[in-house]
C-alpha cells in the first residue's frame, strides 16, 4: 500500500486544486505565528492567539460544510475532493485552539498561586 500525499488526485498525478488548497490551508497559521512573534497581540497574546485560532477553526468547519451544498447548487464536481483537507484542517485549528485555552487557564493558575 502506497500513500497518496495531500496534493496527489486517487490516480497519484498532481492535482493543483488540491496543492493549493492544502498550501492556503496553512495562511492562518503562519499569519498566526506572525502576529504572536511581532507582539501584534496585546498585553495579553495568549488571548489573542486563543481568539483567533478559534475563529479560524470555526471559519473553517464552516467552510468545509457548506461544500456539500454547494455541490447541490452549482455543481461542481472538482470542489468534493477539497472538503476532506479543509476539514481535517480544521480538525486540527480546533485541537490548537482547545491547547491554547488551556495553556493560558494553566499559565493564570500558575500566576494566581504563586503570587
Amino acid at each position: 500500500m502506497r500513500l497518496i500525499w495531500p496534493w496527489q488526485d486517487r490516480k497519484r498525478g498532481f492535482s493543483w486544486l488540491k496543492a493549493s488548497t492544502f498550501a492556503l490551508m496553512f495562511v492562518p497559521a503562519i499569519w498566526l505565528l506572525y502576529q504572536f512573534g511581532t507582539g501584534q497581540f496585546g498585553p495579553v497574546p495568549l488571548g489573542g492567539l486563543t481568539y483567533w485560532s478559534g475563529l479560524w477553526a470555526m471559519t473553517l468547519l464552516l467552510l468545509a460544510l457548506a461544500i456539500t451544498p454547494a455541490l447541490t447548487i452549482l455543481r461542481p464536481c472538482r470542489l468534493i475532493i477539497v472538503r476532506r483537507i479543509i476539514g481535517v484542517t480544521a480538525l486540527a485549528y480546533t485541537i490548537a485552539h482547545i491547547n491554547h485555552h488551556l495553556f493560558r487557564i494553566a499559565v493564570l493558575e500558575f500566576c494566581i498561586h504563586h503570587q
